[in-house]
């Protein structure tokens, strides 16, 4: 709770600040939705995949070893998951895990997209936290309720770096769907890796 309120809240109301001072002082377009409706629709759903496409590249960042020293190990001490581990961070990593809103730095949008944007990358990462992927009503209806795949990267820490609305794991050979066969081909492929890294030049 310390991390995602002292240091997660502070940081995240930081770049919203400067975001919206963008605009309100006129440095970008005001683009309002009546007159730009399709492309204020586009924002929103840009907010989704520009938020897993970003993440995917700085969580990739973040395990590299003197990053994941320095900040990263804060967040993956939560082995047993749960909603406060969302954004309990090092507040290096959440220098970095904000920066998501320097793209509208340069591409403008309406203010309801940027706090869309806060409240997207500042709550959904409690969602996959949750510690459960689905809650079980009256024992028949599944309603999800977290996000296994993310669950798994706390478990084993070296792959599913990302989220599931993009598919940059598989794209990248880092998924693993929790299957035993799955799990021996990511360790095959993290030994290969050692070996490269290791291999005299």
């Amino acid at each position: 709770m310390f991390w995602s309120l002292i240091s997660g809240v502070t940081i995240w109301t930081f770049f919203e600040v400067i975001t919206l001072w963008i605009y309100a002082s006129g440095k970008l377009p005001f683009m309002s939705i009546a007159e730009h409706p399709v492309y204020f629709i586009t924002g929103l759903l840009a907010v989704f995949f520009w938020s897993t496409i970003h993440f995917y590249f700085n969580h990739r960042l973040l395990h590299w070893q003197p990053l994941y020293k320095i900040s990263h190990e804060l967040h993956h001490r939560n082995v047993n998951i749960g909603p406060w581990t969302g954004i309990s961070m090092h507040p290096l990593e959440h220098a970095i895990y904000f920066t998501l809103f320097m793209l509208w730095w340069v591409v403008p949008v309406h203010p309801i997209i940027i706090l869309l944007t806060g409240f997207y990358q500042g709550i959904s990462p409690a969602i996959s936290h949750s510690g459960f992927d689905q809650v079980i009503l009256k024992g028949k209806t599944r309603v999800s309720s977290g996000d296994w795949f993310h669950e798994l990267h706390h478990q084993y820490f070296n792959f599913n770096y990302g989220n599931t609305p993009t598919p940059l794991d598989k794209l990248f050979g880092s998924w693993h769907d929790g299957s035993a066969e799955s799990l021996q081909f990511q360790k095959l492929r993290l030994r290969k890796n050692r070996r490269k890294t290791n291999a005299p030049t």
